[in-house]
């Protein structure tokens, strides 16, 4: 049975040939043994909030945080120019813009004067675990707006309980992507690729331990989960990026 990524890959490239009107590929054994993973990354973040009590139970807080997120992929499928011999990961376009344009290319250049069950390129894998896997890091940049209304719990002594829940309006600034077997690197910013949204919604829940150490002061540690609303690409003809995080939050709060 094929996995729901591998039916996503085969959709992808499906819509991608059928795009570009070729129709000579046939995808499906490249599929049957396509394998996937990902590894956790990391996601940090900074900034500042402010609130305000809207009762002795309710308020309500937001901000502007920078936000910092790696993400590792790795995969065993990828495809050859036939004329060069030159590897290309068998990435989606939001990760590997260059990749989409000679892939057109390539197909297009082996199409030219050929006819039904000409392979134009050539899908591939690696086949054992000596020859490895293409691996990818995708850093991503954000500036984020969140926005979450709190319910505290209880309180014992110093210590008070509350749970946080909002939204947070993302605004993208750049992306690095490495492919670190080919040795390729693809820098991208919001002024020159429009393939990522520039604005995207995330929800925000978080669980707060607050320590008062007087009427004024008090530390804070809150874990947290992010889960990005949409796909941070806009074509949902390609392979759909939505993040999401685990986290722990340090702060210092300062009460007016």
């Amino acid at each position: 049975m094929e996995s729901a990524l591998q039916n996503n890959y085969n959709q992808y490239l499906h819509n991608y040939l059928e795009a570009h009107n070729v129709t000579q590929v046939n995808s499906n054994a490249f599929f049957n043994d396509l394998r996937e993973s990902s590894r956790p990354g990391w996601l940090l973040s900074g900034g500042i909030l402010g609130g305000f009590h809207l009762s002795s139970r309710f308020s309500i807080r937001g901000g502007l945080q920078y936000l910092y997120q790696q993400n590792d992929l790795s995969t065993n499928g990828f495809f050859i120019d036939t004329e060069s011999g030159t590897r290309y990961a068998f990435l989606n376009r939001v990760q590997d813009a260059l990749t989409d344009t000679r892939f057109v290319r390539t197909l297009n250049a082996h199409l030219e004067g050929h006819s039904g069950g000409i392979t134009p390129i050539h899908l591939s894998q690696f086949n054992n675990d000596d020859q490895g896997s293409l691996r990818l890091r995708n850093i991503q940049h954000y500036l984020a707006i969140p926005v979450q209304l709190g319910l505290r719990l209880y309180s014992n002594g110093r210590w008070v309980y509350a749970v946080y829940a909002g939204v947070s309006a993302d605004l993208f600034l750049s992306q690095l992507s490495e492919t670190r077997n080919l040795k390729s690197t693809q820098d991208i910013s919001m002024a020159n690729y429009d393939n990522f949204r520039r604005f995207n919604v995330s929800t925000v829940l978080g669980l707060e331990a607050s320590y008062h150490w007087n009427d004024r002061w008090s530390i804070l540690l809150e874990p947290q989960y992010r889960q990005a609303l949409g796909s941070l690409s806009h074509s949902s003809t390609y392979l759909r990026l939505q993040p999401r995080a685990v986290g722990l939050n340090l702060g210092l709060r300062y009460a007016f």
